[in-house]
């Protein structure tokens, strides 16, 4: 089905992409790299200190208790409500334990094939709190939480 952005000239397209490709933004992507294949929502929480990779983290239904079977590994993960979030269907977890690294270019690409897939930008507040849990988090090496601005 067309969206209105497939009728929309590119350089208003790379406007827009170059308006949303920040920390904060919230995509919906078909991800290859989980078990099995399948759409993801993921936030972009940094920026390389080169500006060509982003640092991203997934948006989860539930923890996945055989992944996460310690308290210390599920305390990385931080629990949202559907509420006020228009980004999700239902309550769901952000999964601080990781830091998932994303070509701008690439992202650029998908963004422009398909606007749609920028949902949303996550709030201030729960900003702080994911960069919190990364700061704090030690599965995460201090210096690829530096080289994105996440260990301040």
């Amino acid at each position: 089905m067309a969206t209105i952005g497939d009728f929309l000239p590119e350089n208003i397209k790379n406007e827009i992409a170059n308006e949303n490709l920040k920390v904060g933004s919230i995509f919906r992507t078909f991800e290859h790299n989980t078990t099995p294949p399948k759409i993801k929502r993921f936030i972009v929480v940094g920026v390389s200190t080169n500006a060509v990779l982003f640092a991203t983290v997934y948006i989860n239904t539930e923890i996945n208790p055989r992944l996460f079977n310690t308290p210390e590994l599920q305390s990385l993960h931080l629990p949202i409500s559907a509420d006020g979030r228009e980004y999700i269907d239902h309550d769901s977890h952000i999964d601080c334990s990781q830091l998932l690294e994303r070509n701008i270019n690439d992202l650029k690409a998908i963004y422009l094939k398909d606007l749609s897939c920028h949902i949303g930008t996550v709030s201030t507040d729960d900003l702080k709190l994911i960069r919190k849990i990364i700061k704090e988090n030690r599965t995460i090496p201090i210096k690829k939480k530096k080289d994105y601005g996440l260990f301040f």
